[in-house]
């Protein structure tokens, strides 16, 4: 099933509990997850395990749609689990389809396999009918159903190159691939139990990368120290990222990245997996150099033609500080424009070489834009930005950019609205106004009881406000307030306003005190009498009496009391109710009370 909008394949059971289920309300998970990493300049990788049909079956049901209904006689199975005969012609066909549909449909920068070929349950003679009916060329039954991994593993890159050559294959593979390879190892032989071939892929490079699930410690018979070198000895020019597994400790995880770190054969690794990332082994991470930002290893076999420089790079003075503007480049000799950006930040004029050293890269980003720093800049810096396309070749730097702290405001805003001394001013809507500033400021607005805006006086004090203007929609009734505006942006803080009084008219009434009912007592009677306090400024109530207690539907709905008691006629016996009271006047409803429950 899939976790996203197929033609193909039913909604997966996993999203939604139900196979076959779209999203209520609907959204497709995938492109939501190609569009957030994009934004933040990562690429998305889509992840399939291509044979895997049932995980358990009789855990779930499976939608008439799914391929175990449609297609029983490509079915394998193993106890409760369900795969795709993979020596089916038909099945590779499927299944490239299925992977190819991701591919022309959404924008994903790679196709990625886990590690289940034919299954860790074993194999005995369960495809003997298919073995007999697809082997012209009469292989072994082992070599057989390698070849049968292998030719689907084919059929998937060059799908792939023929419609978009960008996209990057890879396979996390069983960390085994033979037992006893290398001498002094043993394990799982990934060879000839699952049947899945990995330096076969990397001799005929029709994967872009393999990452190998290294998920054990240094030392022992599947000692890292061991079976990575050996990796990066079969890789055959194609990138080794070492697969690793999070439940090992922080320290042994740092070692294995470290020991990474000394073979230049080495391009990267993928960390199995985010729930499990620990704020221990985060903290360890960051000490290695994972603290910044970083570009991706180009694969030169894919593409080596240089994107052409961003252009117009520009600062913009904003509340929060200066952000970075520029321009797509013109498109390259190859026609390729800019997939991401590269942000570099210097404390000087950077030189080309310096752009070499990971500590200068200040963000990657896949928009031509970036919000201003935080924590905001105390001191001059250099900013140079450089364009990658899809297979991360790096253009030159642009222009070095010269961007000066911001200075912090040093006059005050002119209060407009309410004036000074108005009376019988609005408490349920009063849109307070001020000038605007000549430099981009965020405002702060302080409503208070006393002229000195001491800490329990202050009944409103509103930051970060953008605009200059803010409506307040609660202000007490019949008092004096004072207010006040202040500024600042990332340079600091300006000069508070003149303080300015008014005093409020009519307000709303203020929500009343329940009192019978009270809060979860049994044996209400069927007709009850429901009471609460009087609240100010109230001259009716409504009142609501809901088995829902959300309100959506209320079962009793009844306005224009004037006292505060209500008797209704008859309720549901041993049903759990809910209900709430508030205030009206000719200014308005008042909020409701805090709602009560009982039985």
């Amino acid at each position: 099933d899939a976790l996203y909008a197929s033609p193909y394949e039913p909604w997966s059971y996993w999203l939604t509990g139900q196979q076959g289920r779209a999203p209520n309300p609907y959204y497709d998970p995938l492109q939501f997850a190609v569009e957030e990493a994009h934004k933040r300049g990562m690429e998305l990788h889509a992840w399939f395990n291509p044979y895997r049909a049932v995980v358990s079956v009789g855990s779930y049901s499976q939608a008439a749609g799914h391929v175990t209904n449609q297609h029983q006689d490509w079915i394998l199975g193993f106890n409760k689990l369900r795969i795709l005969n993979p020596g089916i012609p038909a099945v590779r066909d499927y299944v490239t389809m299925v992977i190819m549909d991701v591919v022309r449909r959404y924008d994903v920068d790679g196709v990625h396999f886990d590690d289940y070929f034919y299954p860790y349950e074993g194999i005995r003679n369960e495809d003997a009918a298919t073995y007999a009916q697809y082997n012209p060329g009469g292989l072994s039954l082992g070599d057989w159903r390698r070849d049968n991994v292998n030719k689907f593993i084919k059929m998937v890159h060059d799908s792939i190159q023929l419609v978009k050559p960008y996209v990057k294959f890879g396979i996390s593979p069983f960390g085994i691939w033979k037992s006893g390879t290398p001498p002094g190892t043993s394990g799982l032989d990934a060879y000839s139990e699952l049947y899945a071939d990995a330096v076969a892929w990397l001799n005929a490079k029709t994967i872009d990368y393999v990452t190998p699930q290294l998920y054990w410690k240094i030392g022992g018979p599947q000692d890292y120290e061991k079976l990575m070198p050996w990796w990066e000895s079969v890789r055959n020019g194609r990138h080794l990222y070492t697969g690793h597994i999070l439940s090992l400790s922080a320290a042994e995880i740092t070692r294995q990245l470290r020991f990474n770190r000394g073979n230049s054969g080495v391009s990267g690794s993928i960390l199995f997996r985010a729930g499990i990332l620990s704020g221990a082994l985060t903290d360890s991470l960051r000490s290695i150099g994972y603290g910044y930002p970083s570009l991706l290893p180009v694969m030169a076999w894919k593409d080596s033609v240089l994107p052409n420089p961003p252009r117009n790079l520009a600062g913009e003075v904003q509340p929060a500080g200066v952000a970075l503007k520029w321009d797509a480049p013109i498109p390259a000799s190859d026609g390729d424009t800019a997939s991401r950006y590269a942000v570099y930040r210097l404390g000087h004029v950077p030189a080309p070489s310096e752009l070499e050293d990971v500590q200068n890269i200040f963000a990657v980003t896949g928009t031509p834009s970036l919000p201003p720093p935080a924590p905001p800049a105390t001191t001059r810096f250099f900013y140079v930005v450089t364009a990658l396309d899809r297979n991360y070749n790096e253009s030159v730097m642009t222009t070095p950019l010269a961007v000066d702290p911001v200075a912090a405001p040093t006059i005050a805003a002119r209060l407009a609205y309410p004036e000074a001394g108005d009376t019988n001013v609005a408490t349920l809507s009063l849109a307070f106004r001020w000038n605007r500033l000549p430099i981009p400021v965020f405002y702060r607005l302080q409503v208070s009881r006393d002229s000195a805006f001491t800490s329990p006086g202050v009944i409103l004090d509103i930051p970060s406000i953008t605009d200059t203007n803010w409506t307040a929609t609660s202000l007490p009734g019949y008092q004096k307030l004072y207010w006040r505006v202040g500024s600042g942006n990332s340079g600091g803080s300006g000069p508070f306003s003149e303080v300015r009084s008014f005093t409020t008219g009519l307000a709303v009434p203020v929500p009343p005190v329940l009192a019978y009912p009270a809060t979860s007592p049994a044996n209400v009677p069927l007709n009850p009498t429901f009471a609460w306090s009087p609240s100010p400024y109230a001259d009716s109530y409504e009142i609501q009496v809901s088995l829902d207690p959300t309100f959506a539907q209320p079962d009793i709905d009844s306005s224009g009391i004037s006292d505060t008691s209500f008797t209704v006629a008859k309720l549901w016996s041993n049903r759990l109710y809910s209900w709430r009271v508030r205030g009206r006047n000719t200014v308005g409803y008042g909020n409701w009370a805090a709602g009560s429950r009982f039985r």
